[in-house]
């Protein structure tokens, strides 16, 4: 099974593109603070990218708003990258459904 499921507050405006075959897609960095404190007794967070597609990306990309909290469900997607003679892995992080917490 292929699932993410998290929860964290967008931290950058939503950019919003076409594709050449003529889909929409939106990407967004989201911060997602870790479930532990560290050694000071702060809790750190994570900034991870997602992506949003047709539809959906032009409503999100409209309603999104800079320090909004929102959960996102979805899958994870990899695909290989290859240059100058290294290649290795990239992962995004599809998402298929997102509400916003109030």
């Amino acid at each position: 099974m292929n699932q993410f499921c998290i929860a964290g507050r967008i931290a950058a405006v939503p950019d919003l593109k076409t594709n050449p075959q003529g889909w929409k897609s939106c990407t967004v960095k989201i911060e997602v603070e870790r479930p532990f404190a560290n050694s000071k007794g702060e809790f750190e967070s994570d900034t991870l990218c997602l992506e949003v597609w047709r539809g959906a990306a032009e409503t999100f990309a409209s309603c999104a708003k800079v320090n909004s909290w929102i959960t996102a469900k979805g899958r994870i997607q990899s695909r290989l990258i290859e240059k100058d003679g290294r290649s290795w892995a990239a992962y995004s992080l599809i998402a298929e459904k997102i509400e916003y917490i109030h």
